[in-house]
Order: structure tokens, then C-alpha cells, then sequence
């Protein structure tokens, strides 16, 4: 499968990764059970099928799916954010069936905070994008799903500075200022498709 392409501080703080090819199925993956919101493609293709059409259910579902917290000892969300990193986790996935992303988006409407921007903005390759939004319950930045407005496929994600800030420096490093629209992360999927080997493309 590839690929996607962007910009990831924890990956490539300077620039992009053109091109990036994901095992569908990774048996080893699969039974590391270290990290609770990975899922393979295969995994996350079959979750999103079997999601039911009731928001509320399937919200549910989701949460179920990827346990509150970054791990097993992770500390507990509040529902709603809960469900919007749920949320976010499955649409990074690829493939995702069409009506079953349509239930998704269904679904991501009724969190609470949810908002969507009044305006397209540009993602991390110069694309327009609908940025659906919502405020970390903790903290100055929102996190924000990207969505293309032509075909409404996941497009990308990125977090933003909502209040300017300053964070105090660590052992004597110099303060940061983190200004209000700043953008942390800012990642961008310009294509994805479902090859038969790695480097292949479509």
C-alpha cells in the first residue's frame, strides 16, 4: 500500500516524506498489543466495515476499539476526546470502505466540541482542505482532521496553537513562545492506493 506523503515533526521536521508503503496485513503488528492504537490496515479495514449506522453505537464501538489513554497504563480521557482520537486514529487508516467512512463522518459530527472551519485552509502539501476541529480538553492546541472537499477523503491532520503561550525551558534552554495559529504538526496525504508489493506504485 502507499503511500502517504507530508510533513511529521516526530518523522521529518524539515520537510516531507514523498512516499511510504504499509504491510495491508502484518501479522507481528497484529499480536503487539504494546501500542493500543495501532491497528494494521487489514484490522482497520474491518473495523470501519462492521461499524454500525447508529452514531451513538458507534461512537461506542470505537471507544471500545481503541482503549482511553496512549497505552495500557495510559492516563483516562474524558469521553468526548476520547472519541475524537478514535475518531482520528481509524480515518489515518487506508482503505476505509465508502460507506462506512460516511457513517464515520455521520458519527464525528455529534462529539462534543466538534466544529468545522468556516473556510478552507492548506495543508501541509498547499492543498485546500475542510479542517474539522476540536480543542484539547488540556493544554493550547486543537487538533484538527482534514478532509478533501471534493471526494471527502482523509486528507491529513494537524494540531494548533489556539492561545498564545510561553512554555519555560528546561535546564537552562531559553523560553518558547508558542503563538495563537502556530501549527505543531501539520501532516498531508496527497495519495493513497493499494499495490501488490512494496515500491510498487499504482
Amino acid at each position: 500500500m502507499g503511500g502517504a506523503a507530508g510533513r511529521d515533526p516526530e518523522e521529518d521536521p524539515h520537510g516531507v516524506q514523498p512516499e511510504r508503503w504499509v504491510p495491508y496485513d502484518d501479522k507481528a503488528a497484529e499480536n503487539d498489543e504494546s501500542d493500543t492504537d495501532y491497528r494494521t490496515a487489514r484490522e482497520s479495514y474491518r473495523i470501519a466495515a462492521a461499524l454500525p449506522e447508529d452514531p451513538e453505537a458507534l461512537l461506542a464501538r470505537l471507544r471500545e476499539v481503541f482503549p482511553t489513554g496512549s497505552g495500557p497504563d495510559g492516563p483516562p480521557e474524558a469521553e468526548d476526546e476520547h472519541t475524537f482520537r478514535a475518531l482520528s486514529v481509524l480515518l489515518e487508516s487506508y482503505p476505509i470502505p465508502p460507506d462506512a467512512l460516511a457513517r464515520i463522518y455521520r458519527a464525528m459530527a455529534t462529539v462534543g466540541g466538534v466544529k468545522v472551519t468556516g473556510h478552507l485552509i492548506r495543508d501541509a502539501s498547499g492543498r485546500e482542505v475542510i479542517a474539522v476541529t476540536r480543542k484539547y480538553d488540556e493544554g493550547d492546541s486543537r487538533r484538527e482532521i482534514l478532509i478533501d472537499p471534493v471526494d471527502y477523503s482523509y486528507a491529513g491532520n494537524r494540531d494548533v496553537v489556539t492561545r498564545t503561550h510561553t512554555i519555560p525551558g528546561d535546564s537552562g534552554a531559553p523560553d518558547t513562545v508558542q503563538k495563537r495559529g502556530d501549527v505543531l504538526i501539520d501532516v498531508a496525504r496527497t495519495h493513497a492506493a493499494v499495490v501488490d508489493r512494496k515500491g510498487q506504485k499504482p
